[in-house]
């Protein structure tokens, strides 16, 4: 059974499979957004963007 994106959030505070699996749904939508982008930013702002959604779930 699929996890919730609220359940896998919730779970990624403490486990990092959770957290990549996050990360992994963003992925489409960061990269949409960095399509937007210079090409040759886009490699630092997806760190940047990954980064930060990091913070926010862990923080």
């Amino acid at each position: 059974m699929k996890d919730s994106l609220y359940t896998l959030v919730k779970n990624s505070k403490t486990d990092n499979n959770s957290l990549n699996t996050v990360i992994e749904l963003f992925s489409p939508k960061i990269v949409s957004s960095l399509n937007q982008t210079n090409q040759q930013d886009r490699e630092d702002l997806s760190q940047e963007i990954k980064m930060k959604l990091l913070f926010c779930i862990r923080n």
